[in-house]
Parts: C-alpha cells; structure tokens; sequence
C-alpha cells in the first residue's frame, strides 16, 4: 500500500541523501501595536503558547493558529509567505476546553479543535479568513465511555482515535467540515497482546493511560528520526489509513490497522530475529513501519539483530544478525553519542550494545530514491515523560499526548534527546546492507542556523514542508515580527 499525500507535498528522501541547504528569510510579519500578541510579554508566550499550521490544498495559502492564554491568533498567508491577514479573538477566560488540539480545512473555512487537559471533551471555532472573523459553534464531543489515544488532521477531515472501556475496539471519530462526526469501530478481540492484558483497553491503560509510556504520532509525510520513534507504542497515518503498533513485549510488534474511510480492519504479529532471543538475554527490541515493511531491531547481551518483513505477506524479506565481537558493519558513518562522534570510526556489537542498554532503543527510516533506504538505530537516554514535559513545561499537561504539530514533534524529540545513534544505507528491493555517503540532516541544519542567529528571545516557533524546502517559524516580541526562515534543498544521488 502506498501512503499518498496529505496537508504537505513531502519527498521523503529530502531528509538524509546527499544535499546541500541554502537559508534564506522568506518573509516577516510584522503584528500589530494593540493586538495581543502584539503586546505581549516574551516570558508570558514562552510559558503558555501553541502553533499549528493548517493548509489549503487548493490554493496552498494557510493560516497559523496561534493559542496562547486566552486567545486565539490568526496569521494568514499565501503560498508566497505574504501576509493577507491578521485578526484574533479573546475566548472565554472559564473556558474548560483550552487547549489548541490542532486544526483543519474545508469548504472556504479553517477550524481550531479545542480540548481539555484530559482530552475528554472537543470544541471547534469556524475560522473565515477573507472577511477576519473567528467563529464560536455549537459543537462538541465528549468521550464518555472512551479514552482518548490519537488525534489528527488528514485530508478534509479532523479524527479522534479513542478506545472503549474494558474493550478491544478502536473508534475512530471523523469529523468534517460540516461539524458533523461519523463513528466508526473496529473489533480487535482476536489479537493477544500478552497473558496479563487481554484487551486492547487494559494493554493501552497500563502502558499509556497509568504507565510511564506515550503514544508516538508518526506522521507518513513528515521527517522522523531514531528519537521520534524510540516509544513502544506509536501511530502511524496519512488520510487513508491508520496503523498502531506495540512493541513493548521483547521480540514481538503487534500491528493494527483501520481504514479511515471504511468498516475494513487488518492485525498482524511480526516477531523479531530470533537469533538474539536464544543466544543470550535480550534486553530491548522496537520497530519502524516504512509503507508495507516492518523493521524489527532487537539488542540483547550476546548481539542484535535486524529484520525487514513485508506485512500484507508476511514473507521474511532480508534478516542480520551480528555477534558481540564482530565489527557493526550495516553502518555508513561513525556512530554519533549525544551528536558527537564516537572516538573510533569501527564500533563492534558489544561496545555499541553497552552505549544502548537501559536507554530506549530506536529504529527508523527515510527512502532516499529509488534505490536507496537509511536506516538509523540508536537509544535516547531522555525517558519519555520527562521529555514531554521539558516540551509542555509550564501548562500542566501531565496525562495527554504531545500537544505540538508533529513536525516540529519530531525535531524537537531529536533536539532534546541525548542520542546514541547509528546510520546505515540498504538496498529497497533486497534490503541489503550497501556502501555510500551520508550527510547533515536538516535537523543539524536548522539546529545550526538556531545556534547562530537566534537572539534568546524568539518563542512560537513552528515548523512545516512546503515541496523541497522546510520553513522555521518564530516570533520575536521584542520587534513584533513573526519570522520564516527556509531551508531549500539541493539534491545529489548518492
């Protein structure tokens, strides 16, 4: 199956393949003296505020949804980053529903999803951009009997993805620019998950709900790194399908898959190399989805192991196993330890497996070409409420997921974490391990032009892909301009 495009037009080997960036400043947008965010203070935007881009994909302008207090910020701009309007709203300071929960397009109009610390409970604001006038509406869902686990934007539709109490159904909530939500369940109470918890419900309310666990949002158009994907339980989707994966019992991932737009379901069960699982204790094990192939990565004491399957077949396409005291040999460049390079070029298995034990182990992957895949593997050493909280410091979100659009999720999840981290180039149709260079990611990029140029003082910031170039958004109250930066790229095949 593949994944089609959603808000943003994304070249998926734009990522890691040989390139070069120009920065250029592509626009400033200069707020106004008496509007709120005009007026307001940097410590007070910096310890309570939201952005989310949103896109028209008919004419490709946007808009910036811009929560901070009591207030609702619009910026909105054509494809060429001019400024066509700027207008905002106070919303009700008793508000329960506070929280910028993301945002989508439809029919002329943009919508802000609202939520509470819980995400319990949804509002939407009707947003007409032309004339400048946000718009209260009478919706709103509650999930009575549910718990809350995914929320998106993909296509013309918002989703909420919950789970019945003491059930094994997913509902998937899809909500369209009529305000109107169409439920759709879909039964998993023939999946075994483990002997402790056979539900979905209780698997999700003991590693998620009252465990120490987050779901990942993977978005299949955006960048991802080893340190967006280290979580046991992660959500993969694009406007057709949505696919969670569970990865907490060593050496086996469980898929489930849910058509967004019909009744039709999918379940597997793929196990890691076992080679791993008898020669010795394993420690660790995670996967990464790429279209319809599951990479599998397990670590134990005595070696680790890498496997590629193809799901809808279940045929067992490459797998590598690697002894303790033989060299890591499916790597292409140095390993990196919290972004420096390890003192030698070769690492053998067991000194790699020692930098990875009792961190979170890692695997993800970009396609480069069309003939390419890299592959990266590693462990973050930030645990992942910890790093939740450095995200969401100071606004008291404690139980609920990432509430950052998943872009800048993901580069903010790379940024944080202190990485041990491997990279390595393969061969799409055999998966095996080949020669050729890597290069900067944009992340060092934009990691490298923040360390130069910014001031201290910048907050808001967002991050988004429009074609072949990223753009970094932030404002600067001190001058009261909110500015892009964007980062083109220029390609070379490896």
């Amino acid at each position: 199956m593949k994944y089609s495009n959603i808000i943003l037009t994304t070249l998926l080997f734009s990522l890691f393949t040989g390139l070069s960036y120009s920065q250029t400043v592509k626009s400033k947008v200069e707020l106004p003296e008496g509007s709120f965010l005009g007026d307001a203070l940097y410590p007070d935007l910096k310890k309570d505020g939201t952005v989310f881009p949103v896109f028209n994909q008919d004419s490709s302008n946007f808009v910036l949804l811009i929560s901070s207090s009591n207030y609702l910020s619009i910026i909105y701009l054509d494809s060429q980053f001019n400024q066509l309007n700027f207008f905002e709203t106070e919303l009700p300071a008793t508000r329960e529903l506070s929280r910028l929960d993301g945002g989508f397009y439809g029919d002329g109009y943009f919508y802000a999803v609202f939520t509470d610390n819980k995400k319990a409970n949804f509002s939407i604001y009707k947003i007409d951009p032309e004339v400048g006038t946000i718009y209260s509406t009478n919706f709103h869902m509650y999930l009575e009997k549910e718990k809350y686990l995914h929320s998106f934007a993909a296509g013309d539709y918002y989703y909420v993805v919950s789970v019945p109490i003491y059930s094994s159904q997913v509902v998937v909530n899809r909500i369209n620019d009529q305000l109107r939500v169409r439920n759709t369940a879909y039964d998993f109470s023939d999946v075994a998950f483990d002997s402790t918890n056979p539900t979905l419900f209780k698997e999700i309310n003991e590693y998620i709900i009252k465990g120490n666990h987050r779901l990942s949002k993977i978005s299949m158009n955006d960048p991802v790194t080893t340190a967006a994907t280290s979580s046991f339980f992660k959500a993969y989707h694009d406007d057709k399908v949505l696919r969670l994966t569970f990865d907490h019992v060593i050496g086996l991932t469980t898929i489930l898959e849910v058509e967004l737009n019909s009744k039709l379901k999918n379940a597997y069960q793929v196990n890691a190399p076992d080679y791993v699982l008898r020669s010795g204790y394993s420690f660790t094990s995670n996967s990464y989805l790429i279209e319809n192939t599951l990479i599998n990565l397990i670590a134990g004491d005595n070696g680790i192991g890498i496997s590629f399957h193809d799901i809808a077949t279940g045929d067992l396409l490459e797998e590598i196993n690697l002894n303790k005291n033989e060299d890591l040999e499916i790597i292409n460049k140095p390993v990196t330890i919290e972004g420096k390079p390890y003192y030698s070029k070769q690492i053998q298995v067991k000194d790699f497996i020692k930098l990875i034990e009792g961190k979170k182990l890692g695997v993800a992957a970009n396609q480069l070409n069309e003939n390419t895949i890299e592959v990266s593997f590693g462990a973050a050493k930030t645990p992942e409420r910890d790093l939740t909280d450095q995200l969401l410091v100071g606004i008291g979100l404690e139980d609920v997921e990432e509430t950052v659009s998943p872009t800048y999720l993901a580069y903010t999840n790379n940024e944080l974490s202190k990485l041990t981290n491997a990279r390595g180039l393969f061969d799409i149709s055999s998966f095996e391990h080949i020669e050729g260079d890597l290069h900067y990611t944009i992340y060092d990029e934009i990691d490298d032009y923040r360390n130069r140029r910014y001031s201290g003082f910048e907050v808001l910031e967002s991050l988004f892909q429009i074609g072949n170039a990223y753009f970094l958004g932030a404002y600067y109250p001190p001058g009261r301009k909110y500015q892009f930066i964007k980062f083109e790229l220029h390609h070379s095949n490896p």
